[in-house]
């Protein structure tokens, strides 16, 4: 081929590869999705307000930078506009496909059909659809193909060369170097690279160039990575934290086999299922007749490469393409990630654009009529994939899938947004990079979570928006409410509104809050809201708190605990919340929270309590009084009343314990400490309304004793007698008896009786305690706490301006709750320093014999005047409550006791 005729047809692939990335860029892609905003907001800090990420951008889960100092030249051109990043990405995308031209024949030089290797290669690179989506997106992937391509053609190029190899090669270690801050696919390309470079060393006779020639690219690869690298051996929680959020495998994701699999069919049969990131769900890569030809190169690149005749970069370039497929590698592993992903699959472009050349290649030095249709063939395949990208970015459901309603919102935001308001916008993430990359002040806008709502202050109004693509049970609620005004909103691809929005006007509250708050910053209602319930239902209950003051921390959330009408935790619920140093004096946070009442529970009043933590480190926030009092750290908020389970028609399971009235442990009994709760769970099934039966009696027998009897009652601890039970009941009970503190250690058999009816018998091992009954070493003191457990001992150490404690406790008798110890450092005007909660022992009070001694240890830091009181009470975390009390006359101290301090 004549070098005219190769750069015409040069000139035509890059003007199809332009035609593809340019045409309509500003129309197509539809909608601002969030990934791209936020590439493009991080492009503009770096353009105009002097940010400098280098080399990773911390947040969105770690983003390599490189992509956004790129875009900054058009940035600075156009403005804070996603045209600028995409034009940059669609830019990049067309010097990919000029190098790929060269890197072919950089390649296949030695090759005979090597300059139509090279125009194959990089027409199929122009035409791919998989390629002419990502190049028009604004996403920072778009360098990586480019900076491999450069990397392999400055290689090639030394690879050729005997003499002046040098700046080729350092130049090839640079960019692939470079291609690591792109993408974390990239990571793939370092490891990938010495497969080929081994095989040229072995088959090479001039193995000593060869290997300076790698060993130089490599040292400059390095040296170039060394400045990500060091960051993320810095912040290995970077590294992996984007690579275990795609790589761990969950439930519903495919094993790495069937991962493997897909990633296979991905080639030309079945592509990636996101029509986010595919022209249409599961198009493959290729067609099938480039899929065909690609088929047919692999074979033609295996023959080169096993031909001992031929040259040995020659062989090695075919070796390239053949394990091109490797690179998918970071793909394949990412099972949670919904693969197979054309996107995370990036690491083999270009190289495998040149199977399908190889394959051409090989039919036209058969079939040399078949370059006439292969002239036709390109510009069939742009056409074809213009249609299908035209036909994908026209669909209403890739807008919304693609977060056109929240860039609706901005847009409206723009127009509407009046000073001084507030704007409350249902989102499925905090500070949405789509509506933030519109001209709107971010001071004014909050963020809800599907399931939150936040009320403003009284005095003051509000906008509330509403996203299509969120549902959020609020939507219908401020639709019904008398001082939410509609307001009018825009409209999205297929004609209806993308959004909803409300005018919200202040208004009287119904409920105030309580005495109690959460360290004076959030307080419940003052009553809780009441629910009705039914066993295998789910209720959504409406949990409501109003902020007495901003909290001083950003990472505050709330754990909410559904308690059984015996107390007993069944279940905790931890709705995600942020942001909490933006909630305002005044506000009124609520929570939409579907509570699933598990198939089968008991009737009676089941109870919602809230505490809130700080996420960072899982501290819960102490609750306090009207007088910052310590409260306990749970407060109720709603309370379900809970109907028994629909009557089931199931097949009879477990024993029959008469003949209308079957029984099954469905939860056995685990190994128990002596003093502990015996917990179980039993599954009755009634076919008949059963008549009044006598009680039913759990006993516990060892191989050579007399049965011990530990509860008798009827069913549900007594509440649901069987003359209740209707026809068909379904009832799951769960049994929490304390075993004897005294009882002997060893194997027994636990036997649950109805009259003269086994229930059920099951092993139990029962597990023996260590118990101390001996005073430590520790300088004598003498507190009593209520009449429950005495303080017998205190050693207090000074460690600069900490100190640390030693406490010594007695029961002097079984202790009626399980307490907590708090010790405090208190200023000279007696307000809290510091303070150190914590159980007094391993064991929890309630299972302490009369006279056992327990120690612990405790620490404070101590405020820097010197100047401090200590003191330590005893309470119950449910509610706060201290014990009373009073020193060794009998005379009352009140509700702490005071330790030797300064």
């Amino acid at each position: 081929m004549s070098r005219r005729l190769y750069l015409i047809l040069a000139l035509a692939i890059l003007l199809i590869a332009a035609f593809l990335r340019l045409a309509e860029l500003r129309r197509f892609p539809p909608a601002l999705h969030y990934d791209e905003a936020a590439d493009m907001l991080l492009g503009r800090d770096i353009a105009f307000y002097g940010y400098q990420p280098f080399p990773v951008v911390e947040a969105y889960s770690g983003r390599e930078a490189l992509f956004y100092y790129l875009s900054v030249p058009m940035l600075r051109i156009l403005g804070t506009d996603i045209f600028a990043t995409r034009l940059t990405s669609a830019l990049l995308g067309i010097l990919t496909v000029a190098v790929t031209l060269a890197l072919g024949r950089a390649m296949f030089r030695a090759y005979r059909h090597g300059a139509l290797i090279a125009l194959c290669g990089g027409a199929w690179l122009a035409v791919n659809g998989a390629q002419v989506w990502l190049t028009r997106q604004g996403f920072r992937t778009s360098p990586q193909p480019l900076l491999e391509a450069l990397a392999l053609w400055c290689l090639f190029i030394a690879l050729r060369r005997h003499k002046h190899w040098a700046l080729s090669a350092a130049l090839g270690g640079f960019f692939g170097g470079a291609a690591l801050y792109t993408y974390m696919a990239a990571r793939i390309f370092p490891l990938w690279l010495p497969l080929p470079l081994i095989a040229l060393v072995l088959i090479d006779s001039k193995r000593a160039l060869r290997l300076r020639q790698i060993a130089l690219f490599f040292a400059v690869l390095a040296l170039t990575a060394l400045p990500i690298a060091f960051f993320y051996l810095s912040k290995p929680e970077v590294f992996l934290d984007r690579l275990t959020q795609v790589a761990q495998a969950d439930s519903d994701a495919p094993t790495l086999l069937e991962s493997l699999w897909l990633h296979a069919q991905m080639f030309f049969l079945r592509g990636d299922p996101l029509l986010r990131y595919n022209l249409y769900p599961e198009r493959p890569w290729f067609d099938p007749i480039s899929g065909a030809l690609m088929l047919l190169g692999f074979g033609a690149a295996l023959w080169i490469a096993l031909q001992r005749d031929r040259a040995p970069v020659l062989r090695v370039a075919a070796l390239c393409v053949l394990l091109s497929p490797l690179l998918i590698a970071p793909s394949v592993v990412a099972v949670s990630g919904l693969p197979p992903s054309h996107m995370r699959s990036v690491a083999m472009v270009p190289l495998v654009f040149f199977a399908p050349a190889l394959g051409i290649a090989a039919l036209i030095g058969r079939l040399p009529r078949l370059r006439y249709a292969l002239i036709a063939l390109v510009p069939i395949l742009a056409l074809h994939t213009w249609s299908d990208y035209r036909a994908w970015a026209s669909r209403a459901d890739l807008f919304y899938d693609s977060h056109g309603d929240m860039q609706l919102i901005g847009q409206w935001l723009e127009a509407h947004l009046p000073p001084e308001t507030t704007a409350y916008i249902a989102s499925e993430f905090y500070n949405h990079a789509t509506v933030l990359a519109h001209s709107v002040d971010h001071s004014r806008i909050r963020w809800l979570m599907a399931e939150h709502l936040i009320l403003p202050p009284q005095s003051e109004s509000a906008l509330y928006l509403f996203p299509r693509t969120v549902r959020s049970p609020f939507r219908e609620m401020l639709a019904a409410d008398q001082n939410a005004a509609p307001l009018e909103a825009l409209n999205g691809a297929d004609g209806a509104p993308a959004f909803a929005v409300y005018r919200w006007h202040g208004t009287q509250r119904t409920h105030t809050a309580s005495d109690l708050s959460f360290s004076g910053m959030l307080s419940s209602l003052d009553a809780p809201a009441h629910y009705i319930g039914r066993g295998g239902t789910t209720t959504q209950v409406l949990l409501a708190w109003d902020v007495q003051q901003t909290p001083d921390r950003a990472d505050l959330t709330p754990v909410i605990a559904l308690r059984d009408p015996f107390g007993e935790e069944i279940a905790r619920f931890h709705p995600y919340f942020e942001q909490s140093d933006r909630l305002r004096a005044g506000e009124r946070l609520i929570i939409a929270l579907d509570v699933p009442i598990p198939l089968g529970a008991p009737r009676g009043t089941y109870t919602l309590h809230t505490a809130w933590i700080r996420r960072s480190d899982g501290a819960p926030v102490p609750l306090v009084d009207a007088a910052n009092r310590f409260s306990g750290l749970w407060a109720e908020s709603a309370r379900i009343e809970v109907q028994p389970s629909a009557p089931r028609e199931l097949p009879p399971q477990g024993v029959a314990v008469l003949p209308t009235l079957y029984a099954a442990l469905s939860a056995p009994p685990q190994p128990t400490e002596q003093g502990d709760w015996l917990r179980f769970t039993l599954t009755w099934q009634a076919t008949d309304a059963p008549n009044a039966q006598p009680d039913l009696i759990l006993s516990i027998q060892s191989s050579n004793g007399a049965p011990i009897r530990l509860w008798q009652g009827q069913p549900v601890r007594d509440t649901y007698p069987f003359v209740e039970w209707r026809a068909d009941e379904y009832l799951v009970e769960r049994y929490a008896v304390r075993l004897p503190p005294d009882l002997p250690a060893g194997d027994y058999t636990l036997r649950l009786s109805l009259a003269d009816q086994t229930v059920f018998e099951a092993p139990l091992r029962v597990i023996g305690v260590e118990r101390r009954y001996e005073a430590p070493d520790l300088p004598p003191c003498a507190f009593r706490f209520g009449d429950q457990i005495a303080l017998i001992g205190c050693q207090i150490e000074r460690e600069g301006a900490a100190v640390r404690l030693r406490l010594a406790w007695r029961a002097l008798r079984a202790p009626e709750a399980d307490f907590t110890v708090t010790v405090q450092a208190l200023n000279a005007d007696g307000s809290l320093f510091s303070q150190h909660d914590a159980p007094p022992a391993p064991r929890p009070t309630t299972r302490w014999l009369p006279d056992e001694v327990f120690e612990s240890s405790y620490a404070l830091s101590l405020p820097p005047d010197g100047t401090f009181r200590l003191i330590v009470a005893l309470y119950t975390p449910e509610d706060g409550r201290r014990l009373p009390v009073s020193d060794s006359t009998g005379n009352t101290l009140g509700d702490f006791a005071p330790l030797t301090g300064e």
